[in-house]
């Protein structure tokens, strides 16, 4: 099966659930992206940086907000849960930078080709945590005058479930087994990048289980 197409991929905003589905399968990775699907590759790419930008961010924005001392034992139990969240995304931003150092590189290049899992995988990663940050960055602003709305923040929670696409992780790896990397090169600019992508699926999967514990089971 291939990854659905996006509706609007300029911006996760317009991605809603439903739109977008985890792939049982993919198509052999080309040794190379061929043109024009290089130049596409390339865009979509670029696309991602795009999201990176805002989800970083947004992201610390919910940090500041965080760093907050309202002065009350409820308000600051509710920033404890920021907090945690905060800590999550910290994480989670630090291995997309990883990532993204390498994205240039031709090899990674036809990974993140709009029909490969890994694109779709880090597309609806970055809705997951934008929902996440707009979530607890309402629970950060509310938490001072103790109005917050719980039941609206179990909601965004369920939500930004929708897009955590665990069920293409196996694809991924499957597809970067195939990319030739000279490991023992200590020049080769991906010589950690299959270290890199497990700790960025240890620490987005990491997240989810934590909001599921707290918010959903």
């Amino acid at each position: 099966m291939t990854v659905p197409a996006f509706p609007k991929p300029e911006s996760t905003r317009f991605v809603r659930p439903g739109e977008m589905a985890p792939l049982l399968g993919a198509k052999p990775l080309p040794r190379e992206a061929p043109r024009p699907a290089a130049k596409v590759a390339r865009a979509f790419r670029e696309l991602l940086v795009a999201d990176h930008v805002g989800f970083a961010t947004n992201f610390h924005f919910l940090a500041g907000l965080a760093e907050n001392n309202p002065g009350h034992v409820f308000a600051d139990a509710a920033l404890e849960l920021v907090r945690a969240r905060v800590n999550e995304l910290r994480d989670i931003e630090e291995a997309l930078e990883a990532l993204h150092a390498v994205a240039s590189d031709p090899r990674v290049e036809a990974l993140l080709a709009p029909d490969r899992p890994l694109s779709a995988f880090l597309k609806g990663l970055y809705v997951f945590c934008e929902v996440v940050v707009e979530a607890f960055s309402d629970v950060a602003l509310a938490a001072p005058e103790m109005r917050i709305d719980w039941v609206s923040l179990k909601a965004k929670v369920v939500e930004a479930s929708h897009f955590y696409f665990e069920a293409l992780v196996p694809a991924i790896r499957d597809e970067v087994k195939q990319v030739p990397i000279d490991a023992w090169n200590v020049h080769e600019p991906l010589r950690t990048f299959s270290e890199d992508l497990e700790e960025l699926f240890f620490v987005a999967g990491y997240m989810n289980k934590s909001l599921a514990k707290v918010f959903v089971n």
